[in-house]
């Protein structure tokens, strides 16, 4: 089913492909197709290609064509998420804490603690109008520490949701040309490293340590792993797109082989053992100007 979780990532995605063209004045979707690979290149975000995993030209044409064209699937309910003349783009979340048959631990405790926070902020206003403070700033923190994460986790929620989908894939009887699965990682929990194994820590390596690459989100991209699991599907999904918060990865399924060849050494996935996320709300009264003036004016 598809609504507006799955239209904000897709915004996501089309934000970080396409631009408005600086002559016309226009987006790609309000062209025609033609008009649209006439001018291909001004409709592009600035180095929009290191967002391209694996794909050559012709790949990178086929994916914004399907992109450039897709609409959200009028059978609301049904597989998949978003359509088009050239084929579709089905979306899912994955996630990195423990999960149940009721969904993610981590969405659903996330769940609770901003459904607490808004009814608290709520009332925290509502005294303030009651009872304003005119010199004193009073403030209301929360704090809501992650449940457990890890890339164990991950890779369980990864491959099971991507068998389900892969299910509604086979019983789909649209159009398959360029099939795209757009994968979106809410937690934001996983950190990612270059792990160059087991390595004397009492003697000096000069410089050869300095290019070890770390990276603050997941990236699909260095997943070795789930890549080769992602691979055995080359027949069928052409295109993966890794949304994680406003990064965007777009993969060639064919081309992973070639992504693998990049990747020396092992990466350490995992997420830091205290994890938090916090909101804040201050609030001061301000003296209506407009009383006092009117009181001034009475004198």
């Amino acid at each position: 089913m598809h609504g507006e979780s799955e239209k904000k990532c897709f915004d996501v995605v089309i934000q970080s492909i396409f631009r408005i063209n600086s002559f016309n004045k226009k987006l790609p979707h309000e062209v025609s197709e033609e008009d649209f690979l006439k001018e291909r290149v001004f409709y592009q975000q600035p180095g929009v290609v290191e967002k391209f995993f694996g794909l050559s030209e012709a790949d990178a044409i086929k994916i914004e064509r399907t992109l450039r064209a897709a609409m959200p699937n009028p059978k609301i309910s049904e597989f998949p998420d978003f359509v088009s003349n050239l084929g579709f783009v089905e979306h899912f979340h994955v996630t990195s804490s423990m999960t149940n048959r009721k969904g993610s631990f981590h969405k659903k405790e996330e769940t609770f603690f901003m459904e607490r926070v808004g009814r608290e902020e709520e009332q925290f206003k509502n005294e303030m109008n009651e009872n304003p403070s005119f010199e004193e700033v009073k403030s209301i923190h929360h704090t809501f520490s992650f449940p457990k994460h890890s890339h164990e986790y991950f890779v369980k929620s990864f491959i099971n949701i991507w068998n389900k989908h892969m299910d509604s894939y086979e019983k789909y009887q649209g159009i398959k040309e360029i099939s795209v699965f757009m994968i979106e990682y809410q937690d934001m929990a996983l950190r990612m490293r270059e792990d160059f194994g087991k390595i004397k820590c009492e003697v000096w390596y000069g410089d050869m340590l300095c290019g070890h690459k770390r990276y603050d989100y997941y990236r699909l991209s260095r997943d070795v792993e789930l890549l080769n699991f992602v691979y055995k599907f080359k027949d069928k999904i052409n295109f993966v797109i890794m949304v994680c918060g406003n990064n965007v990865e777009i993969i060639c399924v064919e081309n992973i082989p070639e992504l693998l060849k990049l990747i020396p050494y092992k990466y350490e996935i995992y997420a830091p053992s205290v994890m938090c996320k916090q909101t804040s709300l201050y609030g001061i009264s301000v003296p209506d100007i407009r009383a006092i003036e009117d009181g001034e004016n009475c004198e």
